[in-house]
């Protein structure tokens, strides 16, 4: 078994919770690991025939996990926004989620009598509440479209529905009350059935709106997640942009919202070389838009060296140190490799890249470095919020043996969590219940005959020449919690409040500063 970095209990729980494991291994190779590399675990299921296994690597890319869930059970693979695995099971038309310790998986399927889950994406918000889209084939009269087009042409319209938690509809959308299938660029409209939408991707914008990827006509959408309106439209026949020193996406897959108005996309480039100076190449590349000008200006942008064409699935990532993850998709024009992904620093340099046997391909490969929080050691500490020392992190109470991480609390009428007094009538930051002289100040608490009354108040009566007396004799000083202090304790800076013990066996509260 590989070792798990800071991860022990969850290499026991793998082994312990989950004996059925059939190892049915992804095979390849690591060409290139840096320190640059982000450090995280790797999720990916590989595709192809015979069935394939859901995979998780750990950051240096040793094999942790890969299991055959289902022959139709693994596609897009992934940790998803409510820190769940989710995946999707091809059979039945449904997504599956599952927790940090592979319990029995959970079903999210679509609301709609015979709707089936399309397999390509879902989005799980913090709260798990859902985003999935289905297709539903509807007639439609393309001969009011194009000439030559089929009066009953079935095409597939494309339905987004937000689910909430408990998997009720909060929210339908569909393209064809929208978009026109007249918006496909490289489509033969006249036949009897039409793909109208290929959507590989959607996700929340930082506006609370929907964007979404729609392969077949090459162009992204941005919904109004409350009318159901578009805002925009992006790429493509019915592109509102100027693309400005590029040239459009053609096929993408994968937008991810990095900040307002920004999208990093895998642009497949299928049709790239149809513009001016486009390229038949893929690439990740990354967009801001400007709502004002309508412009989409490109902010960065990396090709493999190879020149890697990915004809179909691939995506990309941008990672919390900025390096961005690069899943090349379905290569094609390479006889020896299957899949590629490669992660590049802002600056272009590759950290990391991993190269799969050429019967394997992925979907989607994803980084994450949250998914196993809920299973650590567990955090000893004071767990009562009451107490001056709470630890909100803290799982376990602490033990007998461990006294410095039991809970202290302010002491009644005494000294609050910051070390203030409660109550302290003479102002000489003595609080009352220890002050031996409450009603004059007296800081340095000096009380010489031993009476329990502070010189201020009290007349000693003995000298201090006669502090031979046992009543008078220091034995040792102690804390709160009965721990002998120092010498030097009253040297350090800040209140303390401690005990001194006398050879006659009285016991003294005291205060320094």
């Amino acid at each position: 078994m590989t070792s798990w970095p800071n991860r022990g209990l969850l290499a026991l729980s793998f082994w312990f919770l989950v004996p059925q494991l059939a190892w049915s291994q992804p095979t390849f190779e690591i060409v290139v690991m840096t320190d640059e590399a982000y450090p995280a675990e790797m999720y990916f299921n590989t595709v192809g025939t015979p069935y394939k296994p859901v995979n998780i690597l750990s950051a240096e890319g040793e094999v942790l996990f890969s299991e055959v869930w289902g022959p139709l059970e693994g596609w897009d693979f992934k940790v998803n926004g409510n820190n769940m695995l989710t995946y999707h099971n091809r059979g039945v038309g449904t997504w599956l989620v599952r927790d940090s310790l592979f319990n029995e998986p959970s079903t999210i399927a679509p609301v709609g009598d015979g709707f089936y889950a399309d397999y390509h994406d879902i989005v799980l918000s913090p709260d798990s509440s859902a985003l999935l889209f289905v297709y539903d084939p509807v007639i439609y009269a393309m001969d009011t479209v194009v000439t030559g087009g089929d009066p009953l042409c079935e095409a597939k319209d494309l339905v987004i529905q937000k689910l909430d938690p408990n998997g009720n509809l909060l929210f339908e959308w569909r393209g064809l009350d929208h978009i026109s299938p007249s918006s496909m660029p490289h489509a033969d409209l006249t036949l009897d059935q039409l793909d109208v939408f290929h959507c590989n991707d959607v996700a929340w914008d930082t506006d609370g709106n929907i964007v979404m990827s729609n392969r077949n006509m090459s162009e992204i959408l941005k919904i109004d997640a409350v009318t159901g309106d578009i805002i925009w439209r992006w790429g493509s026949l019915e592109n509102q942009f100027e693309f400005v020193d590029d040239y459009p996406f053609t096929m993408q897959h994968s937008v991810q919202v990095t900040g307002p108005n920004r999208y990093l996309i895998f642009d497949n480039g299928v049709f790239g070389g149809e513009y001016a100076g486009g390229t038949t190449v893929s690439r990740a590349v990354e967009y801001e838009l400007d709502l004002t000008t309508m412009q989409a200006h490109k902010v960065w942008e990396y090709i493999h060296p190879d020149a890697l064409l990915g004809v179909a699935m691939g995506n990309v990532q941008r990672l919390p140190n900025g390096n961005t993850l690069i899943n090349w998709g379905n290569i094609t024009g390479f006889n020896d490799h299957g899949a590629i992904v490669t992660e590049v620093t802002p600056e272009g340099n590759v950290a990391m890249e991993i190269v799969w046997a050429e019967d394997e391909q992925l979907y989607r490969f994803e980084k994450n470095d949250t998914f196993w929080a809920g299973i650590q050691e567990g955090i000893v500490g004071c767990m009562d919020p009451e107490a001056c020392n709470y630890d909100p992190l803290a799982t376990e109470s602490p033990g007998d043996d461990q006294p410095e991480l039991q809970c202290t609390y302010p002491t009644e009428s005494g000294y609050d969590c910051d070390g203030n007094c409660i109550n302290d009538t003479d102002l000489d930051e003595v609080c009352d219940p220890f002050d031996n002289c409450v009603d004059v100040a007296n800081p340095d608490q000096l009380d010489s005959d031993g009476d329990g009354i502070g010189d201020a108040c009290d007349e000693p009566d003995v000298s201090v020449g006669e502090l031979s007396s046992p009543s008078q004799v220091e034995l040792m000083r102690f804390d709160l919690r009965g721990v002998r202090l120092a010498p030097d304790a009253c040297d350090q800076p800040g209140p303390l409040l401690y005990f001194v013990l006398f050879a006659d066996g009285r016991v003294e509260k005291r205060m320094c500063w």
